[in-house]
């Protein structure tokens, strides 16, 4: 049987909905830090919302279980705020202060003299250490404070969509599945509920695994006598946010700042002790705990990270893991409604 032609019209409506899918990919990438914002606070509220849950098990009522997950999540924010921010911040802020010294102190090393023989790396280094003048140091000093003041609201806008997804979340994703076709909308509440339990397993999972990584790290480097142990401790907890890549190159340079303050034998002692938590928290701590989430390939994890951390920075390496989680959801249902479809037709 011979096809039929495409009309004018018909390619008028498929030129459309290509323009229009340039159209709202492109005012992605223009709005990706408000995009990278609203996947923050959706990933805090669904942990959130796991405590509500858990909290209305024992007969509160919703109100009051979204009161009490609010007020002490904001609780916990601001203790851990005042109890180890300051003493963190004083520890970076004298480490940004020594870093000079550090760094010339690696550079008196015979194994970095040897590579700067081998790679003539002394005459660039002598080049890029010219004093630059007020002009060259300026702007990015500005860009620099710009940046930080940026950041703060950033997080506070995160913080406050978080919360209000908590309160006003539940509501407007009904409604929305409302408006579908009722034959399919058995199959979204399904798919959400997929996606909801996946996500808030891996990140119960995730703030456990850190709190343990920076609870270990930090003790181990403080009965090491490495300097900076908390600040370290913390940097170190917070890069089990990025699978995989995050450990490698916060343990590295943790490992290389050990051998800068206090020698090799504490460097290959931090590095030791890297190894060992690594094939903890990859073999015994990791299936441990994500046991019932979604499983998520290696390779399709570092992939989501790196698209991700491109597409919205940090933010988006530290959401990729849930979003290619909810996205691998996503994909199988829309697989297997599909297939159970007459012919493989439309679901």
């Amino acid at each position: 049987m011979e096809k039929e032609p495409i009309t004018v019209r018909a390619s008028l409506r498929i030129a459309l909905v290509w323009l229009g899918v340039v159209a709202f990919a492109w005012l992605l990438y223009r709005a990706r830090a408000a995009v990278a914002a609203i996947l923050a606070a959706a990933v805090v509220a669904v942990a959130l919302a796991h405590a509500v849950e858990a909290l209305a098990r024992w007969r509160l009522s919703a109100r009051a279980a979204k009161a009490v997950v609010v007020a002490a999540f904001l609780g916990t924010l601001a203790g851990a705020g005042f109890a180890l921010v300051p003493r963190a911040a004083g520890q970076a802020a004298d480490l940004a202060r020594r870093a000079p010294v550090l760094i010339r102190h690696v550079e008196s090393a015979s194994v970095v003299r040897h590579f700067e023989r081998a790679f003539h790396l002394a005459e660039g280094a002598r080049r890029a250490q010219a004093p630059p003048s007020l002009k060259e140091v300026a702007p990015p000093a500005i860009a620099a404070v710009g940046g930080a003041i940026g950041a703060v609201v950033w997080l506070a806008m995160v913080l406050f969509l978080s919360v209000f997804m908590v309160i006003f979340g539940e509501e407007l994703v009904s409604a929305a599945v409302l408006q579908t076709r009722q034959e399919h909308r058995e199959r979204y509440r399904r798919v959400l509920g997929s996606v909801y339990r996946s996500v808030g397993g891996y990140l119960a999972g995730l703030t456990l695994i850190c709190t343990i990584n920076a609870t270990l790290t930090t003790t181990f480097l403080a009965l090491s006598r490495v300097p900076y142990f908390l600040a370290l401790g913390i940097l170190s907890g917070f890069a089990s946010l990025v699978p995989y890549a995050g450990p490698a190159v916060v343990h590295t340079s943790i490992a290389l700042f050990a051998w800068a303050t206090g020698g090799p034998w504490q460097a290959l002692a931090v590095a030791a002790y890297f190894v060992v938590y690594d094939a903890l928290e990859g073999n015994v701590l990791g299936p441990l705990v994500y046991r019932r989430t979604v499983h998520i390939n290696p390779l399709v994890s570092l992939m989501a990270v790196l698209m991700l951390g491109e597409f919205a920075g940090v933010v988006g390496a530290l959401v990729a893991v849930p979003v290619a989680a909810a996205a691998q959801i996503i994909v199988r249902e829309y697989a297997s409604a599909r297939r159970s479809s007459p012919a493989g037709g439309q679901p």
